[in-house]
């Protein structure tokens, strides 16, 4: 089960959106066990459903041989910092415009939950991370 009134726990949100791309890519997932609440919960889904869709359009999940590694922390204010690194896929670069998709990756968070989103994209692959405030997790 992934969620369990209105919220869930975040590895199972991960394995979930991750499931279909395990055979053509190395993924790892390391962090402790965090959950949050519906409100946080709905937004980060969103935010984890694009990355992972893009990175299997045009980032490290679109091929075999590439590599996601999805890495969490509770923070010294029990905030949850997570980072996404994905390697091996082709070059990526920003996108040229400013798309639902663009816009729901660096203003969501903030906007919706008062955190932090940062999404950087290096010719390596996508680099993103993510702050979700104490009073959601």
């Amino acid at each position: 089960m992934v969620r369990n009134d209105g919220g869930g726990a975040l590895r199972d949100l991960l394995e979930s959106e991750l499931r279909p791309y395990r055979d053509a890519a190395a993924i790892s997932l390391n962090g402790p066990d965090v959950g949050f609440e519906a409100r946080a919960y709905s937004v980060l889904a969103l935010v984890l459903h694009e990355l992972a869709t893009n990175a299997a359009k045009y980032g490290a999940l679109s091929r075999t041989g590439g590599q996601l590694s999805v890495e969490w922390r509770l923070t010294e204010t029990e905030s949850c910092e997570i980072e996404w690194l994905e390697r091996g896929g082709p070059p990526t670069r920003a996108p040229k415009l400013q798309g639902f998709g663009s816009v729901l990756l660096t203003r969501s968070i903030p906007f919706d939950l008062g955190g932090q989103s940062e999404v950087h994209y290096e010719s390596a692959g996508v680099r993103a991370r993510f702050v979700i405030p104490a009073n959601f997790v």
